[in-house]
């Protein structure tokens, strides 16, 4: 007779086998899941909870039931044989646990399958306590997958256009209380109308190549709006009234310029937080820094409650010149946003802040978490913030955490009085401004400063043709440095 699993086997057997329920896999492999299921009678129900909380796909759910077979015709997998009533149970037992559910692709079930479900369900919902399911492209199934419990659906294209009003319709009906939707591809103006309905609905993501803007207007339970498109054409206009959102606090843009901007302008009166712009590349050519002056004049409308800013611009194209951009210049207008956590800014720009100007954002943003100016590289090192600016974040900026900006770091000497501080910077970010006799001076310095650093790999020194070398000697030597004071401690202890 066989020994009984107990409860952690069967767990570990359960979460190992999981990875091969595909179609590349033997049959006794698929098979295996279900054999180890049908012996977890052992399991207490809160250990089904959370063995069953966790990311699931249909085809590893459906694995409970002992008929599931793959056939090598359809290369899918089916019912081969009778399903007993108490593989019935089991299945739907189980399948009340579920939480999540992920599809990675195409789901590898036939249809008859699930109208074999259905037939047994007989209208209850097939996970009862689902709350979200997310990249499923599988929308002949959607009925059996919506239930009152879903509050996060994501959903990529492949129905007919003519069946997309009842899809969303369905959705809308069986998951009255849905906070997040997702969908890739290009929604009908109805179908937006009738999400608009849902009154909890806070969370909207739509990456496709029509966004009818206007109708977005009309969403006012909203509080995080992202959306994804090519389109450039400008929907609002100087003359029109911004949007009156009054709760949102997240928008995340990845578009055209122009698009962008007439986006800005639409949500410039609600009491934004969070912003995240990623500027794609138009036949124009590169975004100007007129554009960039523009986006962040409007930015600074929100001074009295943005706290987290990205900004960014990735192009394939080398600009045959470079825009160096001296102090704050168009970024002006954020110094207004005092409660700035998070700067984030990514372009083909030189920037160049001077000590001057680390003094004037310490007092602007003394809460600053996070400041990252990444641009092309500066040639000239004279007009960078030097050692003193590590002076000032370690006395004014207490909570920075990442600091990724074009810094001097050269020259420092070991005869220096070496500064002392218990600043909890974690990583810290400059390029090509130090040579390598600075690496032993230099980590002392910064070790002085910030007991907890690691140092970033775009770090590089000046004469360095391996990348990444002298990045790795200063970490080790900040180590060394970490590590000898965690061995001091140890003694006094």
């Amino acid at each position: 007779m066989e020994r009984a699993l107990q409860m952690p086997e069967i767990v570990l057997e359960i979460l190992e086998n999981f990875e091969f329920l595909d179609a590349d896999s033997d049959s006794q492999s698929r098979n295996t899941l279900a054999t180890v299921a049908r012996s977890c009678k052992t399991l207490s129900s809160m250990a089904l909870d959370i063995l069953w909380r966790g990311p699931l796909s249909m085809i590893q759910i459906f694995g409970v039931i002992p008929s599931l077979r793959y056939n090598d015709t359809t290369r899918m997998f089916g019912f081969s044989g009778i399903i007993k009533h108490e593989d019935w149970v089991r299945f739907e037992s189980y399948a009340s646990r579920v939480h999540r559910i992920e599809e990675e692709g195409e789901t590898p079930l036939e249809s008859l399958v699930f109208i074999r479900t259905a037939q047994y369900l007989q209208g209850r919902p097939m996970f009862p306590s689902l709350k979200y399911l997310l990249r499923c492209n599988s929308s002949i199934i959607l009925p059996l997958l919506v239930s009152p419990s879903l509050r996060a659906i994501n959903l990529v294209e492949d129905n007919p256009s003519g069946s997309q009003i009842t899809l969303i319709q369905c959705i809308c009906d069986g998951s009255p209380s849905l906070k997040h939707f997702g969908f890739c591809g290009d929604l009908e103006r109805s179908s937006y109308e009738l999400l608009s309905q849902l009154s909890y609905l806070h969370h909207l993501e739509i990456i496709g190549d029509v966004i009818p803007v206007d109708i977005i207007a009309s969403f006012k339970s909203l509080t995080h709006l992202i959306l994804t498109t090519k389109i450039s054409e400008t929907f609002h206009s100087v003359d029109r009234k911004p949007f009156g959102f009054q709760d949102l606090r997240n928008l995340k843009f990845t578009a055209p310029p122009k698009f962008i901007l007439s986006m800005l302008k639409a949500f410039s009166t609600s009491p934004l937080q969070d912003l995240n712009c990623t500027v794609t590349h138009t036949q124009n050519g590169a975004v100007t820094l007129a554009e960039w002056t523009d986006a962040i004049n409007i930015i600074s409308s929100w001074a009295s409650t943005l706290c987290h800013v990205q900004l960014k611009y990735y192009s394939k194209i080398i600009p045959s010149t470079t825009t160096i951009i001296e102090g704050f210049s168009y970024l002006q207008d954020l110094l207004s946003c005092h409660q700035l956590k998070k700067l984030v800014v990514r372009n083909k720009f030189t920037t160049l802040l001077s000590d001057d100007n680390f003094t004037r954002l310490s007092a602007a943003w003394p809460n600053l978490e996070e400041l990252v100016l990444h641009g092309d590289v500066p040639k000239v090192l004279d007009q960078l913030a030097s050692k003193a600016s590590l002076k000032v974040i370690a006395k004014c900026l207490p909570k920075l955490r990442v600091l990724n900006v074009p810094l001097n770091l050269g020259g420092v000497s070991l005869k220096e009085p070496r500064i002392l501080a218990s600043h909890q910077l974690k990583s810290i970010n400059f390029e090509r401004v130090f040579t390598d006799d600075d690496l032993i001076p230099l980590a002392r310095l910064l070790d002085g400063f910030f007991p907890s650093l690691e140092v970033g790999g775009n770090c590089q020194t000046v004469t360095s043709t391996e990348r990444g070398d002298q990045t790795q000697m200063l970490n080790n030597l900040l180590f060394l440095c970490q590590d000898a004071r965690a061995n001091r401690l140890q003694v006094v202890e």
